[in-house]
């Protein structure tokens, strides 16, 4: 054999090396993007299920309380027929409910969580009159434009409903 028949078997075979690294580093590549959009998921499931728990425990909070259930109660459909010190309870229990929806709405831009699993919530209160109120007065106030502009346009659907 001579120097160039061994120099193209060189070349062949550092040719079938590139073409195996290049095929091996592909295949590196796919397995790490499916690794992380499993942790992406992961992370998005775990969040969701966080943002659940914490209505849950509002929720769960009314239920061990039953003056606060009848307070909150009352005043989702009259809150002018409350004490002063029942209003401030309501509006604190108001102000609590719609920061952890407000929260949950952040997520749901970050694309975090799956904001229509949060938007009957967002709907069920926003339904009730005393809630409204709560929301004239004081709510709109104190959460980002965005989150405003969707409760607002929920009250308006469920006035227009």
């Amino acid at each position: 054999m001579n120097w160039e028949a061994i120099g193209a078997v060189g070349e062949v075979l550092g040719a079938a090396g590139v073409i195996i690294t290049l095929a091996y580093l592909a295949l590196q590549i796919r397995q790490n993007s499916e690794h992380i959009e499993h942790n992406i998921r992961s992370q998005r499931l775990a969040a969701s299920a966080s943002l659940h728990q914490g209505i849950m425990e509002i929720r769960l909070a009314f239920l061990q309380d039953p003056e606060l259930l009848r307070i909150f109660g009352q005043g989702r459909s009259d809150p002018e027929s409350l004490s002063p010190a029942e209003l401030s309870r309501f509006m604190v229990s108001c102000t609590l409910l719609f920061e952890h929806l407000a929260f949950a709405f952040d997520r749901r831009r970050e694309g975090i969580a799956d904001w229509s699993s949060f938007e009957h919530y967002l709907t069920d209160y926003t339904s009730a009159p005393g809630v409204q109120v709560w929301w004239e007065r004081h709510g709109r106030r104190i959460f980002s434009a965005a989150f405003v502009a969707e409760v607002e346009r929920t009250i308006e659907a469920a006035r227009g409903a």
